[in-house]
């Protein structure tokens, strides 16, 4: 039992320094700027919303920051819809694709609820996990 609740411990430790351990750049945006893309950089993080503040917002730097990462992470949600609909062939138990599909859809989700609750919190940190492979850097 004892072995069960360390590994537990030392999965919920590494888990906080995967969250933990993004760049935080919100000292580079002032108050007004990000009260003022909060609207806007809340789309980033819903699906192909980031459309709108990643083509219509040039100015805010604030919203900006939020449409790059949105961007990112939209990007990798669709290349793993290709990879899932491209593994679900040959996959042929069903339970195997369905549990491949739930856990990624889960991360991507998890993802955007950080970005969303970054929005809210005034800060502009990167999102974990994908932040060392952006696909559209700044």
């Amino acid at each position: 039992m004892k072995n069960s609740e360390d590994t537990f411990e030392k999965i919920k430790k590494e888990g906080k320094e995967i969250l933990n351990n993004v760049k935080d750049d919100s000292k580079k945006f002032s108050k007004k700027e990000i009260e003022d893309g909060k609207g806007l950089a809340l789309l980033s993080y819903i699906g192909f919303l980031v459309l709108i503040p990643y083509l219509g917002e040039k100015k805010n730097k604030y919203v900006r920051f939020h449409a790059l990462e949105g961007m990112n992470l939209f990007i990798y949600e669709l290349i793993l819809g290709g990879i899932l609909t491209f593994v679900n062939i040959f996959i042929p138990l069903a339970f195997l694709r369905s549990l491949f599909s739930t856990i990624v859809s889960l991360i991507c989700l998890a993802l955007s609820i950080i970005g969303i609750i970054n929005v809210c919190n005034d800060q502009a940190k990167e999102l974990p996990v994908i932040n060392k492979m952006k696909i559209i850097k700044k």
